[in-house]
């Protein structure tokens, strides 16, 4: 009797191995994507989407989000690019990396983001690629004097 509950126990002991090397080998790295956050009361928020008037600004920083697990990941960016697919509004890379965004007159486009991103991948293993978002834009009026801000906030589906 004692053999055959040893021999149960050896048996489970394998396969709790098993599944434990079937979750740790061959494991893919989760993707990341590359967003335009901004902070509101020490929480962050990813900005997908911006209306202003023309004169206002917005800003916002560049941020990493595991797309599996929708956590941030921390990183670091270079080479960090800012293109408006049309005159309604203007984008600068500022000398931290973060963007600001411009109204120039009533229209619509998108913001093209790149950058370099370095980071820890869901591995462990150190990552550098180039990743690219697009945030549309929409200016509302020629003047800013009855035009709100508005960002939408929000995780891309």
């Amino acid at each position: 009797m004692l053999q055959d509950e040893e021999k149960e126990f050896l048996d489970i002991i394998k396969l709790q191995a098993s599944v434990i090397n079937r979750l740790t080998m061959n494991r893919e790295p989760h993707n990341v994507s590359l967003s335009l956050i901004t902070f509101i009361n020490n929480s962050k928020f990813q900005i997908m989407a911006l209306t202003l008037g023309a004169t206002q600004k917005a800003q916002g920083t560049l941020g990493l989000t595991d797309t599996v697990t929708n956590l941030p990941v921390t990183g670091t960016f270079a080479s960090v690019t800012a293109t408006p697919d049309s005159a309604f509004f203007t984008a600068v890379v500022n000398a931290d990396n973060s963007i600001t965004v411009s109204g120039v007159s009533a229209g619509a486009g998108n913001l093209n983001v790149s950058s370099s991103a370095t980071y820890t991948d869901s591995t462990g293993a150190a990552q550098t690629k180039t990743l690219t978002v697009a945030v549309p834009v929409t200016v509302a009026q020629a003047s800013a004097d009855s035009v709100a801000l508005t960002v939408t906030f929000g995780t891309p589906s």
